[in-house]
């Protein structure tokens, strides 16, 4: 495993990129119990077309299996760090695209009908939010974004539909300003 009692404390003591530098190949989300209920609540209430789904900051792969459950068949996986973790447990590739890299346009000219994006975005440094949202908005007409807290704050490019908190895991539903 690692030398922290916990992941919070992981970043408190090396930061959360190098955190994931050092122990992204065996990451697992010790809140992945109540990702997958505020989750299925949320796909439940919203219900956004799950045609082609972008798991965006993939991390060990629990956004994906949620998907696989419900029969998603078209799902792509990105995350920098992870790429190990997500293998092991999924058995599928992911692409090491940063969020940095997203917001410098990087992401290509894909076109997904939902973005997941799990306790990942609020760790984006405030000055990166707003080219990774717009860059994201312009792929996707509908967005997840499940948070620990009210973090992160989004405006760029996107319009919150609604949100609903389930054991303190926010989960907010974004449209597109741009599709």
């Amino acid at each position: 495993m690692n030398q922290f009692q916990s992941i919070r404390e992981g970043y408190e003591q090396i930061g959360h990129e190098q955190y994931y530098q050092e122990y992204g190949s065996n990451y697992k989300n010790p809140h992945e119990d109540k990702i997958k209920q505020a989750l299925l609540m949320g796909l439940a209430k919203w219900k956004p077309k799950l045609i082609k789904v972008l798991d965006l900051a993939c991390g060990s792969g629990e956004i994906t299996l949620i998907l696989k459950s419900l029969g998603v068949k078209n799902i792509v996986a990105i995350d920098p760090y992870t790429m190990e973790a997500f293998k092991k447990r999924t058995g599928e590739e992911c692409l090491p695209i940063s969020f940095e890299q997203i917001a410098d346009g990087q992401i290509g000219d894909h076109e997904y009908s939902l973005i997941i994006c799990s306790y990942a975005m609020h760790l984006a440094d405030d000055s990166l939010l707003p080219g990774l949202c717009m860059q994201l908005a312009m792929i996707s007409k509908h967005m997840i974004i499940l948070s620990p807290h009210k973090r992160p704050v989004i405006k760029w490019g996107w319009n919150q539909v609604d949100e609903i908190i389930k054991d303190k895991t926010h989960a907010r539903f974004y449209t597109s300003t741009y599709l």
